[in-house]
């Protein structure tokens, strides 16, 4: 329920930095470091400083003022937040990048138009932007640059106005804003080609799309040239080029295909540029001799394999389909064919076949899929009118943390209650418009789940030939809900039609429908203030809500995600107390101490562990996560790692049933490390216990092999802390089946090993690491180079 990260690109410099702080040499090494982009090397040379206590008051707080800055720069939000400042421009210009990293928007926002002078001033009003960009609030963005053009000071970048320009769909304005001070990089680039493509001026976009696909850039700013190219090619009718910018990724890269370009593949409607990309699919897969020496049966292959049974007739598309599982694709690819294959069963008939392969999902895959196993068995046992089963496998999905299951089952719910007559003789009665209009209504209303896209016609058509029927409403609200649920749902469409719903026109249960379904936008777009509005009415209309545990949880998180913890946790506090003792009741505390512990002050924190002892005592279906949680803030917020240790105790001794529980057990052991050596060998057992649970993630292990490390290093075994970053660094614990490696804990471990290198003194090894961590395809892959390159400065490492 935490709100989702949103880092924003900084634009203060080191060099406004230093202007604002004192120039004591005690810091030298740390500016060295942060401008050299090493903001861990820096943070920790100003944290030995600080703990040295020989600092004076004025080098103190320019210590914690660049110790901020270097946080904030390494993305650790939450240290960066912890410390202790008076109040400035400099400290408000990082702690609102550390808010925004943490999800805390409007916070962030605040402060930093709460800043109003040089040298931040700028950089703190194109953060603002930046920020509001994110969070799809172009308009706004337009508003403040309309208001800062106006100042001599002002220097809106010509990029950044062009982008708020093109989300508010004002492409001449974006393409005045590029025209004022050209701009030649490829994002001004792309920025001209998706206005002049809006603008209906194909070719002109056609040529920049093409200079663009011959330069170098990162693969994800490839990919939208890519398919910004194509609807160029696509426009100007120009359908074998389309159909070959989207086949070239499939022939050169052995990955799978990106989301985006999957669901463009799939969706193409003209007849020519189909049939066109059929047979160069076709060709390139040729799937007579698929698997065998001469034609591998790459990732890529299986993957258009794919596409082409999406296509076939249902016989063909089974045969192809089991031919992709039988060459063992990988995981994602493996999920697309079960589900498309349980989908061709049932409309096959061929029910046991495909409720077994859903069962096999459901028991075997991942959580992800093995909800949508659970969602599809749900929808088949409703379309047979087992409604008991129906409403057991939705309550399944209900207690699961996707909102958009648990959306689906609350919409099926109240489909259960629909007779299921679609395929009986109408009465004659049913002859009058009328009638016959609230029958085509419940026929789509019965389709929405099971056949979306007859849905949305249905209902389509209903809208028009009964435009003011007094079902109106409820009809729209089903459109809004099936759009909600496309792949790549278009979201302004959405809000239009939400939006187009009169509230006084609902009753209790649309209303209802209405704020769940504005809940489930908000959880896409991470903006919960037309979800709590709407909470806020339908409980005007219907007091009697308050009693509807359902609904009032749902308005408690959409506070909680607001970041109205004062409100969300009364709220969570109120449904508590009216349900009774229970499950819900239990789950209502627990989410009633989280909010409590986001409010900074003793006295909720105080509350919030009231709450966690009661659940804890009371032995419930939360008092496990209501220990965890509570030993996560003896040790994260209070400090307190023994009281912490004492909490865990009494959970189940193996790791793999409670990983968190054992990673914060391992860390509080390592905290208490440095006063009692022992406690690092237990840390290490945990950890070591963890790695050998074959359930332990990829990322998980790369994550705990790094904490391993720097255990092994504080507790003076640096050759055993080298060995747990080098099997990270040589991808020893790298899972079969993986596709794209964990970044984050595979930098974390190669940077400590060249630390643990330099430290001992072995630079030139130091050098080799930081060279190999410098060849790899990562996002750390420049830090490293720069790192290299320091190493062989510092060290007189020259080469011959």
């Amino acid at each position: 329920m935490m709100g989702r990260l949103i880092p924003v690109t900084i634009v203060g410099s080191l060099v406004a930095a230093s202007l604002l702080t004192a120039s004591d040499p005690a810091f030298t090494d740390a500016r060295v470091a942060l401008g050299d982009n090493l903001p861990e090397i820096a943070a920790r040379s100003l944290e030995t400083a600080l703990e040295a206590d020989e600092l004076t008051p004025a080098q103190r707080n320019e210590a914690r003022l660049l110790l901020l800055e270097a946080l904030v720069r390494a993305n650790d939000y939450e240290d960066a937040l912890a410390i202790e400042l008076p109040a400035s421009e400099t400290a408000h210009y990082w702690q609102a990048h550390a808010l925004a990293g943490i999800g805390q928007a409007d916070e962030a926002l605040a402060l930093w138009q709460s800043i109003e002078a040089e040298p931040w001033l700028e950089a703190a009003r194109q953060n603002r932007i930046e920020l509001l960009l994110l969070l799809q609030r172009s308009g706004k963005a337009l508003e403040l640059i309309d208001e800062w053009r106006d100042d001599d000071k002002a220097a809106i970048p010509p990029l950044l106005h062009a982008r708020a320009a093109i989300e508010n769909r004002d492409y001449q304005r974006a393409l005045t804003a590029l025209s004022q001070k050209r701009e030649d990089s490829p994002m001004a680039s792309l920025l001209r080609l998706r206005a002049l493509l809006a603008l209906g001026q194909s070719e002109e976009a056609r040529q920049i799309g093409n200079e663009l696909m011959e330069q170098s850039l990162p693969p994800g700013f490839t990919e939208v040239v890519r398919l910004s190219l194509f609807d160029a090619h696509l426009s100007l009718e120009r359908y074998q080029d389309a159909v070959e910018t989207l086949m070239r990724p499939l022939r050169a890269d052995n990955a799978a295909p990106s989301p985006l370009l999957l669901a463009r593949l799939q969706a193409l409607e003209n007849d020519e540029a189909r049939r066109i990309l059929w047979e160069s699919l076709t060709a390139f897969v040729k799937p007579e001799s698929l698997g065998s020496e001469k034609n591998p049966a790459s990732n890529s292959k299986l993957w258009a394999l794919y596409i082409l049974a999406q296509n076939a007739d249902a016989r063909e598309a089974l045969l192809l389909l089991d031919d992709i599982l039988a060459h063992e694709p990988a995981e994602r690819l493996a999920h697309e064919c079960r589900f498309a294959k349980a989908s061709l069963l049932i409309e096959q008939g061929r029910r046991e076949e495909a409720v077994a392969l859903l069962q096999f999902i459901r028991e075997n895959d991942d959580s992800e899929s093995s909800a949508f196993a659970t969602d599809q068995l749900a929808r088949l046992a409703y379309r047979e009118d087992d409604f008991e089963q129906a409403s057991k496998l939705f309550a399944a999905l209900a207690e699961t943390r996707s909102t958009i299951f648990s959306e689906s089952s609350l919409l099926n719910q109240a489909l259960a209650s629909l007779a299921s007559d679609s395929d009986t003789t109408l009465p004659a009665a049913l002859a009058t418009s009328e009638l016959a209009g609230i029958f085509t209504l419940e026929k789509a209303l019965a389709q929405v789940e099971s056949s979306p896209q007859e849905a949305e016609v249905a209902l389509s058509r209903f809208l028009v030939e009964h435009p003011r029927h007094r079902r109106a409403s409820e009809a729209k609200l089903a459109l809004a809900s099936i759009h909600l649920k496309q792949p790549v749902p278009d979201l302004d469409r959405i809000r239009a039609e939400l939006d187009a719903i009169g509230e006084q026109e609902l009753d209790r249960k649309l209303s209802l429908q209405l704020f769940l379904l504005e809940h489930a936008m908000a959880a896409i777009i991470s903006d919960w203030s037309k979800a709590i509005e709407r909470g806020r009415d339908h409980l005007n209309h219907f007091p009697g809500s308050r009693k509807d545990s359902r609904f009032t949880l749902k308005l408690a998180e959409s506070y909680y995600q607001n970041r109205d913890f004062s409100r969300a946790g009364q709220l969570f506090t109120d449904i508590a107390e009216e349900v009774g003792e229970g499950p819900l009741q239990d789950l209502a505390y627990f989410y009633s101490a989280r909010a409590s512990l986001e409010i900074p002050t003793p006295q909720a924190t105080d509350a919030a562990l009231g709450a966690l002892d009661r659940l804890i005592a009371g032995s419930g279906p939360m008092a496990t996560d209501a220990r965890i949680l509570r030993a996560e803030t003896q040790l994260n917020k209070l400090g307190q790692a023994e009281a912490a240790l004492a909490t865990l105790g009494s959970l189940p001794n193996k790791p793999e049933d409670r990983p968190k529980a054992s990673l914060l057990a391992a860390e509080a052991h390592r905290e208490l490390g440095s006063t009692e050596a022992s406690h690092y060998q237990k840390a290490i057992a945990i950890y070591q216990r963890l790695l050998d649970e074959p359930h332990t993630s990829y990322a998980l292990s790369n994550r705990i092999h790094y904490r391993l490390a720097r255990v092994y290093r504080e507790s003076g075994e640096l050759p055993k802390a080298l060995d747990a970053c080098w099997r990270v660094i040589n991808f020893v614990n790298y899972p079969t089946g993986e596709t794209q490696p964990a970044w984050t804990y595979y930098y974390r471990c190669g940077f400590e090993a060249i630390d643990i290198l330099e430290e001992v003194g072995r630079y030139r090894a130091a050098l080799a690491l930081a060279q190999k961590l410098a060849a790899t395809e990562g996002p750390g892959a420049a830090e490293a180079a720069e790192r290299a390159r320091q190493i062989e400065l510092e060290n007189h490492l020259w080469r011959d």
